[in-house]
């Protein structure tokens, strides 16, 4: 009679691991293969007389494209996720204040399952232009 118990309670510790690392290896994956486009559709190039004045991320552009991806790929994996976004200026490696920022950080917090948190963040930057 213990065999049996114990044979079902390994059967489903090993269900509920495998769901658990299936949910947080999709999660990854999402988060990891960001498609560049979000990125390069945010990105403004302001020329002036055929000569180009600046280059910066459109933020809230960015935002909604990095929200609209992740509602439609991770939607299945949790039930719950949050995004923070951190504008940084690439030369100085600091916190970008003004509008016209060229690097970012993203942070995505996901709760997958009933105990796993999922934390982790990537850095973008906006290349030089020509």
């Amino acid at each position: 009679m213990i065999n049996i118990f114990l044979s079902m309670l390994f059967a489903v510790l090993s269900f509920t691991f495998f769901e658990t690392t299936y949910q947080v290896n999709a999660v990854n994956r999402a988060f990891i293969n960001v498609p560049i486009q979000l990125i390069e559709n945010s990105v403004i190039i302001k020329e002036y007389d055929g000569t180009y004045e600046s280059i910066y991320i459109n933020q809230d552009r960015l935002e909604t494209s990095f929200h609209t991806y992740f509602d439609e790929n991770i939607a299945k994996y949790t039930d719950e996720y949050s995004l923070e976004f951190i504008y940084m200026d690439p030369e100085t490696k600091g916190v970008c204040t003004s509008e016209e920022c060229r690097g970012f950080k993203v942070y995505l917090d996901a709760k997958i399952g009933l105990s796993f948190n999922y934390h982790k963040g990537m850095y973008y930057e906006v290349g030089g232009y020509e």
